[in-house]
């Protein structure tokens, strides 16, 4: 699992990085361009400072339900929400690596999940074809918290890339 970093312009390679052990299953860059995260196959989860690539947090999976096939940051870079096929979504502070809590159900064959423009909330599909419907806290006097606020069976519905639809 190599993650290449290159030059926009010159498309000179910059960085390889070699953290992974099996394959790189996703890269995402933050919103504000300073930090990128990649995940792999060997249930890692790396997080980037730029310009350098040096490494800022990683976060190790230890049992079957973590899996981050899937990354994304929310529009303002504070979180990154991972998913990945059949496990539990799980959701970061983007800064420091400190995986914020999640109700665990009824997470059960996620397929995928994804950020709404809100960023209070996100999407979850179950293998079973089922729309979970999640809002957490972000109340800084409160601990983080999760509830699943509908489950809706899956029809025509589908997530873009600016949330559900």
């Amino acid at each position: 699992g190599e993650v290449y970093l290159f030059d926009g312009k010159s498309l000179k390679l910059k960085h390889k990085l070699t953290q992974h052990t099996f394959a790189v299953t996703s890269s995402v860059f933050a919103p504000n361009g300073r930090s990128f995260s990649t995940s792999g196959l060997d249930g890692k989860l790396h997080t980037y400072r730029l310009p350098k690539a040096d490494k800022k947090w990683s976060v190790y999976g230890t049992d079957h339900n973590t899996s981050f096939d899937f990354l994304e940051y929310n529009s303002d870079g504070s979180r990154i929400l991972t998913s990945g096929l059949g496990v539990l979504p799980k959701l970061f502070n983007a800064h420091n690596g400190k995986e914020i809590k999640l109700n665990p159900f009824p997470y059960i064959g996620c397929v995928k999940s994804r950020f709404f423009p809100n960023e209070e909330s996100f999407v979850s599909v179950t293998q079973s074809g089922m729309l979970l419907f999640t809002e957490t806290s972000r109340n800084t006097s409160l601990p983080d918290r999760s509830q699943v606020i509908k489950e809706v069976p899956l029809g025509s519905i589908a997530i873009d890339e600016i949330g559900a639809s």
